[in-house]
């Protein structure tokens, strides 16, 4: 072994892959599960009493604010948590936090919003990373492949 290289055990590509994957996995459960539960539920249970008075930063009536809330924070948050529309579900709760960072909460105090900008990092980090091995994505991703490679088997 040469004085610069490690041991094949501590840097397996393979353990690394995994190990990439199962971190991936781990971030978007738990961070879909957190929106999910702490804020999204909340807004989804009491809907009909909270709508009503619901911020409305891009004006489109305070119902359809708070439904778009419920969607990105309840709905979206699932598909992530899931891994299934990860990237496109991904970027409708990233939107949704970058307009209550820059609207709802812009003129507050970094410690107002300091959760929203936190949300909409880790939202945008999934964007650009997308679901990982472990993910309903894959596994179609997977299976339209196969079904490619057979049908270009066929073809020959």
């Amino acid at each position: 072994m040469a004085e610069n290289e490690l041991p094949g055990r501590l840097v397996n590509p393979e353990k690394l892959i995994l190990m990439q994957d199962l971190g991936l996995l781990l971030f978007r459960v738990g961070i879909g599960a957190l929106l999910l539960t702490q804020h999204g539920w909340g807004k989804f249970t009491g809907f009909a009493e909270k709508s009503p008075t619901f911020s409305d930063p891009l004006h489109v009536g305070p119902v359809m604010s708070m439904a778009s809330a419920v969607f990105a924070e309840v709905v979206c948050s699932f598909l992530v948590m899931i891994g299934f529309a990860t990237r496109l579900a991904s970027i409708v709760v990233a939107f949704t936090f970058m307009v209550i960072v820059n609207l709802v909460h812009g003129a507050d105090p970094i410690k107002e919003k300091e959760l929203a900008v936190v949300y909409l990092l880790t939202f945008a980090v999934i964007v650009l990373t997308g679901p990982g091995r472990f993910s309903i994505d894959t596994m179609i991703k997977h299976a339209w492949l196969k079904r490619q490679n057979e049908k270009a088997g066929k073809a020959d």
